[in-house]
């Protein structure tokens, strides 16, 4: 029988401590998965966001300039070892400076542009339009490659584009390598003017053999004319 003083008990806790503690455990519980779920959300903002700025920066690069430096036989005259700069990206770019390391080393006659070059690379080229090359005749380049001058360089290039300045491009150029390619490509202009000469060669000899037959035939003439 219950006392009416008394509230029935169970393991010494009362009716009514026992809902008070289901709901702290609901709470909890539920609390447990909003933090979850908080964290989840967290996490989902975030990778938006990283993608976002990848997206961005996918962008950016994309509309960024790429300048590059190279030193490579002419292709017209191929016994002309050139120095060249490029533009092969979608934007101007501007304040182009280029060191070599060692120092770009030139030949001291007349026929190099290199000092110039190398003073207009460490001053910085103003801009260089999407396409564009500038191109500085070095010197010969067997003799360039044979005669003690350095045959790696390590050339940076900087410059700035329309989103601030470029990543800094390295990379090392040997002139070894050019040593056994061929000294005048297919399609030049040299190969074009050989062309012409052979061209006239074979002209001269057709003229040579009309005016041998026309020469025949005016024989055989007079000598009809005779025989009558």
């Amino acid at each position: 029988m219950w006392d009416g003083t008394r509230r029935a008990t169970i393991m010494g806790m009362t009716a009514d401590s026992w809902v008070a503690l289901g709901a702290a455990v609901i709470a909890l519980g539920s609390l447990f998965f909003a933090g979850r779920a908080a964290n989840a959300a967290k996490a989902q903002t975030q990778v938006a966001r990283d993608q976002t700025d990848l997206q961005r920066q996918i962008r950016v690069d994309a509309a960024q300039p790429y300048v590059w430096i190279d030193l490579r036989p002419d292709d017209e005259h191929g016994k002309f070892l050139l120095l060249i700069v490029g533009n092969s990206g979608p934007t101007v770019a501007t304040q182009i400076r280029v060191t070599f390391d060692p120092r770009l080393e030139l030949p001291s006659e007349g026929t190099s542009h290199g000092a110039e070059a190398r003073e207009l690379l460490a001053r910085g080229i103003s801009s260089l339009p999407p396409g564009r090359q500038m191109k500085w005749k070095l010197g010969i380049a067997s003799q360039l490659i044979a005669d003690g001058y350095a045959l790696a360089y390590t050339a940076t290039v900087l410059g700035d584009g329309p989103f601030g300045p470029l990543e800094p491009l390295t990379y090392t150029i040997h002139l070894d390598d050019i040593r056994s390619t061929l000294a005048v490509p297919d399609g030049t202009l040299n190969g074009v003017a050989l062309a012409v000469k052979s061209l006239t060669k074979a002209v001269e000899n057709v003229s040579a053999a009309l005016e041998t037959a026309s020469s025949l035939a005016t024989s055989v003439m007079d000598s009809g004319d005779a025989d009558q």
